[in-house]
């Protein structure tokens, strides 16, 4: 069954390659904007989502990461 995610706002994190990547394109497929943050820089690039290099061990990082998506694509 396909649900419809339009207008929710998805965090993945390690979401740059793998089974993060993976989730990322199909939870974009069911109408969601996708924001993810990994450690890799050169991962995010191409996945087609908002995508920074966070790590997650540091909490301002992540809380800043966290707000950021907040303002460019709604809450979480």
């Amino acid at each position: 069954m396909k649900r419809d995610l339009t207008g929710k706002v998805i965090v993945i994190t390690g979401g740059g390659r793998g089974i993060g990547a993976a989730a990322t394109k199909l939870i974009a497929g069911h109408g969601a904007k996708v924001a993810i943050c990994d450690l890799d820089d050169a991962s995010i690039s191409g996945v087609g989502a908002f995508g920074r290099v966070v790590d997650v061990t540091d909490r301002a990082s992540f809380r800043t990461f966290l707000d950021d998506v907040e303002r460019e694509l709604g809450p979480i």
